[in-house]
C-alpha cells in the first residue's frame, strides 16, 4: 500500500484509534483505525467505506451546524446580522490574489449553512455562485438564499461537462470528509473544472497526529487527515501551484482533547444505540436529547417572534430587530483580532490557495 500523498510505501507508519464522539456515526468508525504516514505525516482510514452508506450519513444524520441550526424555521433578524470570522478571514485572503466581483463564477463543495456566501454578501460581493451540499437541512437553507444547490455529495465523476467554468473553487472543511481513495481524483477534478489562472482555496484541520498527539483531531467522521506537507504535496502532484499555504487559529500544543474527553464521558456524552431505520447507524443518545432540547428553545423563540410581528408589523420588527443584531455583533475590528486571522506554525487549520 503507497501513501497517496508521498507516494511511499507505507511500511514506517504509526496506527490509531479515533476518539470518542458525541454525534451520531456509522458503525464502521469503530472497527476503523487510522494509519499515519511517518514520512508526510498524512493519516488514512484503514478500510474502505460504502459510498451509499457515506452518503446516506451525510444526507439524513451527520450532526453538523446546519442540522441545528435548520432547528428554527424563521429567520432571527438578529442572527442575519451576524458576522463570521472564519468566512471573512478566508475572503480576505481570496481577495489578495483574485478580485471577487459579479464577473466571477464560484464553487463551494460542500457550503453547510451558507456562511461563506453569506459573508460575501454582507461585503457587497455578488459573484455567480453554486454550490454542492448533501445535507437536507443545509440544502434548504441554500436554495432560500437563493443559491444554486446541488443537492448531493460531490464526487470526481461531477467534473464532467464543467471543465474550465470556475474562476475559484471553494473547500472549506470539507476535503477532509473524502475518503483517502479519492482524495487525488477529487483534486484532479477540481483542477480540470478551474478556468485557466483559476483558484482552489482549501482549508483543512492541521491534522498531523504524530505531532499533534492530544489536539483532538482523531475526528468521526473525518477519513484523511492531512498534515501542512502531505496538502502541499497533493496539491503539486496534481499539476497546482502553490499561492499560500500556512496554518492559522489556536495552537495544537496548547489543546488538552484528554481532559475534555474525560469531563465529556463523566457527562455520558458517549452512550449510543442502534438508529432503528439503519442498523449501519449508531445514534448518541445525549445528542438527540440535545437536539430535542433545541428544538424546543426554537420553538419557544419562533412563537414569541410571531406574536411581535403579528401585534407591531413585521417592518418595525424587522428595524427593531436589526438594531439590537448591530449591537449585539462583533465590530470588525474584533473579527480582524480573531484566532482565524492569525497565522502561525503549529496552529489548528491548514489554509492553502493554489492556481492552476
Amino acid at each position: 500500500m503507497k501513501c497517496i500523498a508521498c507516494d511511499q510505501e507505507l511500511q514506517n507508519y504509526s496506527e490509531l484509534k479515533f476518539s470518542e464522539t458525541s454525534i451520531h456515526k456509522l458503525t464502521i468508525f469503530d472497527e476503523m483505525t487510522i494509519i499515519c504516514c511517518q514520512d508526510c505525516g498524512i493519516g488514512l482510514v484503514s478500510k474502505e467505506v460504502d459510498k451509499d452508506d457515506l452518503s446516506e450519513y451525510y444526507n439524513s444524520t451527520y450532526g453538523g451546524l446546519a442540522k441545528k441550526y435548520a432547528l428554527s424555521d424563521i429567520d432571527s433578524p438578529i442572527e442575519s446580522n451576524t458576522i463570521d470570522s472564519r468566512s471573512i478571514s478566508q475572503i480576505t485572503l481570496i481577495n489578495t490574489f483574485i478580485n471577487i466581483d459579479k464577473s466571477k463564477k464560484i464553487l463551494e463543495i460542500g457550503a453547510g449553512k451558507g456562511d461563506f456566501y453569506n459573508a460575501l454578501r454582507k461585503l457587497n460581493l455578488n459573484p455567480t455562485y453554486v454550490t454542492f451540499e448533501p445535507q437536507k437541512e443545509a440544502q434548504e437553507r441554500l436554495k432560500d438564499m437563493g443559491i444554486e444547490t446541488i443537492s448531493k455529495s460531490f464526487t470526481p465523476e461531477d467534473c464532467e461537462n464543467r471543465e474550465n467554468q470556475y474562476d475559484l473553487i471553494i473547500m472549506s472543511h470539507t476535503l477532509e470528509h473524502f475518503h483517502p481513495s479519492t482524495i487525488n481524483k477529487t483534486v484532479q477534478s477540481i483542477h480540470k473544472m478551474l478556468k485557466p489562472g483559476g483558484y482552489f482555496f482549501c482549508e483543512v484541520p492541521n491534522a498531523d497526529l504524530n505531532k499533534y498527539t492530544n489536539a483532538g483531531e482523531r475526528v468521526v467522521p473525518h477519513l484523511t487527515f492531512f498534515s501542512l506537507s502531505s496538502l502541499d504535496l497533493i496539491l503539486k502532484k496534481n499539476n497546482f501551484r502553490i499561492s499560500f499555504l500556512k496554518t492559522c487559529g489556536n495552537l495544537q500544543y496548547e489543546k488538552d482533547a484528554k481532559s475534555i474527553i474525560e469531563c465529556y464521558e463523566k457527562k455520558g456524552m458517549f452512550a449510543f444505540e442502534e438508529d432503528p431505520n439503519n442498523k449501519k447507524i449508531l445514534r448518541n443518545i445525549y445528542y438527540d436529547k440535545f437536539l430535542e432540547y433545541q428544538a424546543k428553545r426554537f420553538s419557544r423563540k419562533n412563537k414569541i417572534l410571531r406574536l411581535i410581528v403579528k401585534i407591531i408589523g413585521k417592518r418595525v420588527t424587522l428595524k427593531i430587530f436589526n438594531i439590537l443584531g448591530k449591537i449585539r455583533n462583533a465590530t470588525y475590528d474584533e473579527v480582524l483580532s480573531s484566532e482565524f486571522f492569525q497565522y502561525r506554525e503549529d496552529a489548528e487549520f491548514i489554509r492553502c490557495l493554489a492556481r492552476k
